[in-house]
Parts: C-alpha cells; sequence; structure tokens
C-alpha cells in the first residue's frame, strides 16, 4: 500500500481552487471584518450558527471575479502551485519506484550469490565424498 505522501489525494483536495479561495476569504475576513454593507436584506436575520461558519455575510475580501485581471492571475498562481505539488508527488513517486527496482535487484543479487555458494558446497561435499568412497575401495 503506498503512502498517504505518494497520492494524488491530498494535493488534489487541499489545493483545490475554490477551497483555497474560500479560505482566504474566511481568515480575512475573520482578521478584518467588513463593515460596510451586508448581504442580508434588511430585516432578514441570521441564524444563530451560521456566523461561526465560513466568512461573515458581506462581501470578499478576495473576490477573483471582481477584476478580469485578477481573476486571471489567481489561475495562473493555482495552476503554478498545482504543477509544483503535483511535480514532487510525481517525483516521489518515481523515486520510490526506483528504491523498490533498487531493492529488488540486490535481492536477486543476493539470491544468486547464494545460489553460488550452494553449488560450490555441494560440489565439495562431492568432491570429498568421492574421496572417502575412494579409500574404501583400496585394499
Amino acid at each position: 500500500m503506498s503512502s498517504i505522501t505518494s497520492t494524488y489525494l491530498l494535493p488534489a483536495v487541499f489545493l483545490n481552487p475554490v477551497l483555497l479561495l474560500h479560505t482566504f476569504n474566511t481568515i480575512l475576513s475573520r482578521l478584518l471584518p467588513v463593515t460596510t454593507t451586508s448581504s442580508l436584506l434588511p430585516g432578514d436575520t441570521l441564524p444563530p450558527s451560521l456566523p461561526t461558519w465560513g466568512p461573515h455575510p458581506t462581501a470578499p475580501h478576495f473576490d477573483v471575479h471582481a477584476h478580469d485581471n485578477l481573476c486571471w492571475s489567481y489561475t495562473v498562481f493555482m495552476v503554478g502551485v498545482q504543477l509544483v505539488a503535483f511535480g514532487r508527488v510525481s517525483g516521489a513517486r518515481e523515486a520510490g519506484r526506483e528504491r523498490r527496482r533498487k531493492e529488488k535487484l540486490r535481492k536477486e543479487e543476493w539470491q544468486r550469490e547464494q545460489e553460488q555458494e550452494q553449488e560450490v558446497m555441494a560440489a565439495l561435499a562431492a568432491e570429498t565424498e568421492d574421496d572417502y568412497t575412494e579409500e574404501e575401495t583400496i585394499p
């Protein structure tokens, strides 16, 4: 079974552009609350638990759709980050394959050496056995 660092699961989940954008906006809305217009209509109220989940119901701090240049910049940034992350995972997977291949070659070499040693021992044993049988047949 492959380790979690050699799968594409973590980069795929944590480098999701929408998840990152929502996280940025949540953090910014907690650190720098906006006191401008609310997206609620006058008289509307939020359920008590809603403000604790996600950003406050205001305009997002980092609205990538507000400006075309910001949208393209965010897209290029996310593609770059994902390429780097997936490249690192691919590198880790390739290194793991290379390590397993070397281990397999080392094991096969060790087995060949063991077989050669057994052949030499068998030849010595056969030679020694022949010496004993020759001595017994000579009167």
